[in-house]
């Protein structure tokens, strides 16, 4: 890599001749070659990431013939470089002639394969990757491609059903099913867009019926898939969605409350929590009957000592996105989490998240500022006389201002070292 992004020279002699020499040999007869090879070429493309941007139609040329020679065991192998390379090149991959290369091998095997059959799994995980990378250049392919996704999820519900009704007749299904098609909905979801609506409003079962009994289901893995396309649909068509959204979020809660699991399961609250922030984004005022739980299981896993980083900054986006939604229900509740969500935000990098969970906190101190100011005030420990003195005009303006239940209010909600040096820049003849 360090050899292709140098010069030209370092690109065409190391980069270029590993790449051609790989894609070469993927076409040996010997089947344990293709395999090494295949692993090998899928290795590189991790690494290579978007630098082989240049080189996808050489990429599918090849992989195009591979599915003419290769049996089950390195098919499947060869399912995860495409996938991995829909990763690594993203959007650059929707281009008519690659679809044209890549679409019509996996659909053949898409047909082929039946309901039951595990290697269905390495296929649909593929398309999850493929899906996101081509967004609008799946469209001819969706159709046919969600209605058997919700087929294999409702089947799968349907099956455990019958085990859970019936335990010594009835062996409970491959759940494995239910996840991956989860995930290859969400890839479509995230590619298409709003432009899924009509196919989602329409699909038999319902997909968001089924997604309501999804939430229920006591594996971890399940969970953490239905909640990520639960946040998609929120994002793509969220009028579909709202009419559940009562139920996802009373589950959503729920499973928040249990932070012992966190280490564990880190991936299933990361995504409930996400989703949290993309759902009342949207939802806005109606998310008010909800602010109080909320903030019950968000502030901890803020200031949770032994949580991942990764939910610290789900945790942050989301009471700031709940501060977007309702201002005014949120901002009595800043003083609780003020200071870890600042402390936090420092290493979140900038972007829509964070972005939108500023806004939320720029809004919520525009209800409840005077005790930010108050807090920000007594964070100074030697000000020059100068600032002291703007600093006592300041509040003492504030004092002036305000009513005396609003004074005693915000002060009340003051620690007591801030208690005091406010306390100390009035005088005695303040309370």
């Amino acid at each position: 890599m360090h050899q292709y992004d140098t010069n030209e020279q370092g690109r065409q002699l190391y980069f270029e001749s590993v790449l051609y020499a790989l894609l070469h040999t993927l076409l040996d007869t010997n089947k344990r070659v293709q395999e090494s090879a295949c692993t090998a070429f899928t290795i590189l493309e991790e690494n290579a990431s978007n630098r082989l941007r240049p080189y996808i139609y050489s990429i599918l040329t090849h992989t195009n013939k591979a599915f003419t020679l290769y049996h089950r065991k390195n098919r499947l192998i060869l399912y995860d470089a495409l996938g991995t390379l829909a990763d690594s090149v993203g959007h650059a991959l929707n281009n008519p002639t690659y679809i044209g290369l890549l679409m019509p091998p996996l659909i053949t095997k898409w047909n082929e394969l039946a309901d039951n059959d595990t290697d269905l799994f390495p296929l649909l995980e593929c398309l999850s990757n493929i899906t996101a990378a081509l967004g609008s250049g799946f469209k001819p392919f969706v159709e046919p491609v969600l209605s058997r996704c919700v087929q294999l999820i409702s089947s799968t519900l349907q099956q455990q059903a019958y085990a859970d009704e019936y335990p010594d007749k009835i062996s409970p299904p491959n759940v494995e099913f239910l996840i991956a098609a989860l995930d290859l909905l969400s890839g479509i979801v995230q590619g298409l867009g709003s432009s899924i609506q009509p196919l989602i409003a329409n699909t038999n079962p319902p997909l968001l019926s089924l997604l309501r009994t999804c939430i229920h289901d006591p594996v971890s893995e399940v969970l953490q898939s239905t909640f990520a396309l639960i946040g998609d649909i929120a994002i793509a068509c969220f009028n579909l969605l709202e009419p559940f959204i009562p139920d996802i979020m009373v589950k959503l809660i729920q499973v928040l409350k249990s932070p012992e699991y966190i280490i564990s399961v880190v991936s299933v609250y990361n995504n409930a929590l996400w989703a949290i922030g993309e759902i009342v984004m949207r939802w806005k005022s109606k998310t008010m009957y909800y602010i109080p739980a909320l903030i019950d299981v968000l502030v901890p896993l803020l200031k949770h000592a032994h949580a991942p980083p990764s939910v610290h900054e789900n945790s942050m986006v989301a009471l700031g996105r709940l501060g977007l939604a309702c201002p005014e229900n949120v901002a009595p509740y800043l003083r609780k989490f003020i200071k870890p969500w600042l402390k936090k935000s420092l290493s979140v990098r900038e972007g829509d998240e964070k972005d939108s969970a500023f806004r939320g906190l720029c809004a919520m101190i525009r209800i409840n500022e005077l005790y930010l100011l108050l807090v920000s005030i007594s964070t100074w420990k030697s000000p020059s006389s100068l600032l002291s003195k703007d600093l006592h005009d300041v509040v003492e303006g504030f004092y002036q201002m305000t009513s005396q239940d609003e004074w005693n209010y915000t002060f009340s909600s003051l620690n007591k070292e801030e208690q005091a040096y406010i306390q100390s820049i009035l005088g005695k003849n303040h309370t």
